[in-house]
């Protein structure tokens, strides 16, 4: 045959291979990603009875990003309350729990629900009245919130240090107390500094003592 036809028949043939090599169809990932979700979960599962909560909580969180399968969500949830990490854990597992159509939430949802119940035993919430807009909120040393806040903050139960900072304001510092299933309320009035423009001032601040 001549150059031109034995170009063309290798063009051919190419193109026949590419027919019958079929293209991965979006329902073959998907189940190609739940499977590998699952075995990360599988492992997790593994880790906890291993003792090793922490490495179970990397391997969750991994399936769950692999997915977003409940199941995933749920184990995460149930090592986070393993690991005193409360307020995580009451939020996924609500989340996992709003989940009707997962076959093993079903089976563990009254399991899960008192797993829950425990949870939200140890929480409670921080409401902060007062302060200006844009003060920093913190509790031992950490960010949680700017004033004023849209809601009040879910806590674990326990002992806080809180802060309010503000530019050109003397800092609020105060201790609280978060009580398990109660609300704590706390007024912030913190007082400008003198170099503070009048239009800074907080109008409900007083002189330090």
């Amino acid at each position: 045959p001549s150059r031109s036809q034995t170009l063309r028949n290798r063009v051919l043939a190419a193109l026949f291979v590419a027919v019958l090599v079929p293209l991965a169809s979006p329902t073959g990932v998907r189940a190609q990603a739940a499977s590998d979700a699952n075995a990360l979960v599988d492992q997790g599962v593994e880790r906890r009875r291993a003792g090793d909560d922490e490495g179970a909580l990397v391997l969750f969180t991994r399936a769950w990003e692999a997915g977003h399968a409940a199941r995933a969500r749920a184990q995460m949830a149930l090592v986070e309350q393993a690991l005193g990490h409360f307020v995580d854990a009451e939020a996924h597992l609500l989340e996992a729990l709003a989940v009707v159509d997962d076959e093993w939430i079903q089976l563990r949802r009254a399991d899960l629900a008192l797993a829950l119940e425990a949870i939200q035993l140890r929480l409670g919430y921080l409401e902060v009245r007062g302060g200006i807009d844009g003060a920093d909120l913190r509790l031992d040393g950490r960010s949680v919130g700017t004033l004023p806040l849209d809601a009040p903050i879910r806590l674990a139960a326990g002992s806080y240090r809180m802060e309010v900072i503000a530019r050109q304001h003397y800092p609020f510092t105060r201790q609280i107390v978060i009580v398990p299933e109660g609300t704590t309320r706390e007024t912030v009035v913190i007082t400008p500094t003198p170099s503070a423009p009048a239009s800074e001032a907080d109008p409900t601040a007083r002189p330090p003592l």
